[in-house]
């Protein structure tokens, strides 16, 4: 059987495909730029899906509350998120800490 992703890697370029699938070399590491933004994606992803569950649980009127309530749950998942990705970027040498600040600072930004 042939899957739907074989496929699609056979249109994108059928000599990667056969590279990766008959010869099995395996692709180089993907670079830094890819996986910050691949587990920034994830992280965007996975608070967009709690976000409705969040305001759900929203009992007060202040804003300084809200937004305490919206930092926690986004900490929680960009630390999942990093956690599970430790690998990648420390293949890349991604600085955990950097990382997880830059991100943090850039959602809080835009979620005020």
């Amino acid at each position: 059987m042939i899957s739907v992703t074989s496929l699609s890697s056979y249109l994108y370029c059928p000599r990667k495909l056969f590279i990766e699938r008959v010869l099995g070399i395996r692709p180089e590491i993907p670079k830094e730029a890819l996986i910050r933004g691949s587990i920034r994606h994830r992280v965007y992803e996975k608070i967009n899906l709690c976000q409705e569950e969040l305001v759900k649980s929203i009992s007060k009127k202040d804003f300084e509350f809200i937004l305490g309530a919206y930092k926690l749950k986004f900490i929680k998942i960009l630390k999942q998120t990093i956690v599970s990705s430790k690998e990648e970027l420390a293949s890349n040498e991604v600085p955990l800490t950097e990382f997880f600040k830059e991100i943090l600072e850039s959602k809080l930004k835009s979620s005020k």
